[in-house]
């Protein structure tokens, strides 16, 4: 073998792993480069799903106060009780009373009605023993339409005790609550509608309802051992209403907490499904076109890989040189000086 040829040879397969070893580099440095435009082009796809997410949860707060608004509003649509302060009047009859007028009521609705009183814990009061307390309710023609005697005693119940030695702790107060009608409901006026049931549909009330209370014993000018007086001493008494319900409004008027957050919630989760609906329905599309770019990009950077990692000289064209041609070494010019001679020549034979 001659010396040339092997040269020639060596040289070749040097040029050709040179080659083959730039080529990897470069695919490892386009791997980097798609890898960091990729993570820059990660804002600009995110950010417009985020300026969107943005913008719908402008939203959110204004519903939920019209969701906190509408809950109040269901609430407040369950009838509620009522209440009178009574001023007890003493000395005018043989029983402190009191009369007041009551709210506007609704025809057919129940209420239960009792007495708070709020009686101090004295010894007199104590010595009174059981009292009568009387309710009459009066319309507007002063005919009585409710009338109730309810019998009842103040009982004392456990007070605490005065930290300080030989000194008696102050007198307290005691809530009596007594039950007077369970279940009444006012009738309605004659000639005013026929139809209960539309009576209440329309908001009918009726006014003027009076109530006359009565507390004591009917014998309290008679006088108990050392000349107590029967009469009991009251510090506040208030007659309440209670709207009687029945079924589900019952019992979402007993749970008013309940029903407020279940309405709030419906309410709010149903705003904002229409409202995200309208939102993906009329807002510009979540895509802006910035991917395209980045495709165009990387696209581009792999054709120029292709174009430059496209060896020039095959490996098995080493192989392909003839003994003919090994008379030329890279010192003379190379084989492509060969290749270029010899077309010269081809190209003078020819003519």
């Amino acid at each position: 073998m001659d010396p040339t040829t092997s040269q020639t040879t060596l040289e070749l397969r040097l040029e050709t792993l040179v080659r083959n070893a730039f080529s990897w580099i470069e695919e490892w440095i386009l791997a980097i480069i798609r890898t960091i435009l990729f993570i820059l082009s990660i804002p600009r796809r995110v950010l417009p799903t985020l300026l969107h997410v943005a913008a719908f949860t402008t939203v959110l707060p204004p519903l939920l106060a019209v969701s906190i608004g509408a809950g109040v509003t269901v609430v407040n649509l369950i009838p509620a009780g009522w209440e009178a302060e009574l001023w007890m009047q003493y000395g005018e009859q043989a029983a402190p009373y009191a009369r007041t007028s009551l709210p506007s009521l609704v025809p057919e609705q129940p209420y239960e009605i009792s007495l708070r009183l709020d009686v101090p814990v004295t010894p007199e009061n104590l010595a009174l023993g059981n009292f009568m307390t009387k309710l009459i309710i009066v319309d507007p023609k002063n005919s009585t339409v409710a009338s109730v005697n309810r019998a009842q005693a103040l009982v004392m119940g456990q007070r605490s005790m005065s930290w300080i030695p030989f000194v008696t702790a102050a007198a307290g107060i005691e809530t009596i609550d007594i039950p007077l009608l369970a279940s009444w409901a006012p009738t309605l006026p004659s000639g005013m509608l026929s139809n209960a049931g539309a009576a209440i549909a329309r908001g009918t009330t009726q006014k003027d309802f009076q109530a006359y209370v009565t507390i004591g014993r009917s014998d309290a000018w008679k006088s108990l051992g050392q000349g107590l007086g029967k009469e009991l001493s009251v510090a506040r008494a208030v007659l309440h209403g209670r709207v009687k319900l029945f079924g589900l409004r019952g019992y979402f008027a007993r749970h008013t907490y309940l029903l407020f957050l279940l309405t709030s919630t419906a309410f709010f989760a149903t705003s904002t499904a229409a409202a995200l609906a309208l939102y993906l329905l009329f807002a510009p599309s979540l895509s802006d076109g910035s991917d395209t770019s980045d495709t165009n990009t990387v696209k581009a950077l792999g054709e120029g890989r292709d174009h430059t990692s496209r060896p020039l000289i095959k490996p098995d064209r080493a192989e392909a040189f003839s003994a003919s041609e090994t008379e030329y070494s890279w010192t003379s010019g190379g084989p492509e000086t060969r290749v270029k001679l010899e077309s010269d020549d081809d190209s003078s034979g020819s003519i």
